[in-house]
């Protein structure tokens, strides 16, 4: 049976709630699933794939997620690897869609791509390939099966200090980005079940 680990780091806990969603659809599909927070992440090289999940902070992955890929880039490097994010926007840039990379977007951020010089700064810096860029960029060595994105949960009591007055500070100026619950199940179990044949298919750089 193949083993399939997903690490997750959270703050408000959606992120924690999407991988355990992600792993009872994979459980349905007869795969075997460990589910661990990054912080409890011990050895990855008997595992036959990797999910990873992190909040997106400011274009990039949580703090921890990052330290953990740069740590585990060459074992991750030689294992199938999905990313599952989830933010509270996220913007198409016309003629950027990165190439060979599988990308599934929750529906509620299904928008028409913009071509960048009718975006928005807000717009620019929420973009998916902006988000594939510096996830390469912070780990280069490891190139994912596929990259989802979820909208998730924004509860300004559960965040840290200084994340708790910047979100709040955007809440004002921006009206797109509200308090509220915002995950959706059935998104993350169709990207879950949709995942499973693929990400057991042979890496290139294997």
């Amino acid at each position: 049976m193949k083993k399939i680990l997903i690490i997750y780091f959270t703050e408000s806990g959606s992120t924690r709630e999407a991988a355990d969603i992600a792993a009872m659809q994979l459980l349905k599909d007869g795969i075997d699933i460990d589910v661990f927070s990054v912080k409890q992440a011990g050895h990855i090289s008997s595992y036959d794939a990797i999910i990873i999940g992190a909040p997106n902070w400011y274009g990039k992955p949580a703090p921890k997620v990052r330290k953990f890929l740069q740590q585990n880039q060459d074992e991750l490097s030689k294992k199938p690897t999905a990313f599952f994010f989830t933010c509270m926007s996220l913007s198409e840039i016309a003629g950027e869609a990165p190439p060979g990379l599988s990308i599934y977007k929750d529906l509620i951020f299904d928008q028409p791509a913009k071509p960048k010089n009718e975006m928005t700064s807000w717009e620019k810096n929420h973009a998916t390939s902006l988000y594939v860029k510096n996830l390469s960029k912070i780990a280069p060595k490891i190139k994912p099966a596929a990259i989802a994105f979820f909208k998730g949960r924004l509860d300004l009591k559960r965040l840290s200090f200084f994340n708790r007055m910047a979100m709040k500070f955007i809440t004002l100026i921006n009206k797109e980005v509200a308090e509220g619950e915002y995950l959706n199940h059935d998104a993350i179990r169709d990207w879950a079940e949709g995942l499973s044949p693929g990400l057991f298919m042979p890496i290139k750089n294997a």
